[in-house]
């Protein structure tokens, strides 16, 4: 069950969008930022995930109430070009991950299919079981 996270891949394969300059202008773009620090091996802290899922739910909340306000103007100008730039960035990564991410972290040191994970279990020797501490004589057990 305890898997450990994948390997960061080096930072000269961040594209254009993982740049910092780009993810600057994407937080005004509601839900792009949020997307890409989501699903980023470079942004991968508890606190960066934490503010991007603030921000998923606080631009929800903020759309919401502009529908109900009827204030199309603001939604067509924040929330329509960052569902565009977040469409067009989650479909380019997708791509660009399988074809230059995926291969680094298949090259990477330890099993990542469950039959390697077995194979490696069989290798390994087996451990003894501890000895059972018995009570203590005059003390009743506890089962």
């Amino acid at each position: 069950m305890n898997q450990e996270p994948p390997p960061t891949p080096p930072r000269a394969l961040r594209p254009w969008y993982y740049q910092n300059l780009f993810l600057i202008v994407a937080f005004v773009l509601w839900p792009s930022w949020s997307f890409l620090i989501l699903r980023s091996p470079w942004h991968n802290s508890i606190l960066s995930g934490g503010v991007a899922w603030c921000a998923l739910i606080v631009g929800s909340v903020l759309g919401f109430k502009f529908v109900q306000a009827g204030a199309w103007h603001a939604i067509v100008v924040l929330y329509v070009p960052g569902l565009f730039l977040t469409l067009g960035t989650q479909t380019h990564w997708s791509g660009y991950k399988r074809q230059f991410i995926e291969p680094l972290s298949a090259t990477s040191p330890g099993p990542s299919t469950p039959e390697a994970r077995e194979a490696n279990r069989e290798d390994r020797p087996l451990r003894r079981a501890r000895p059972r501490r018995r009570p203590r004589s005059g003390r009743a057990s506890r089962r």
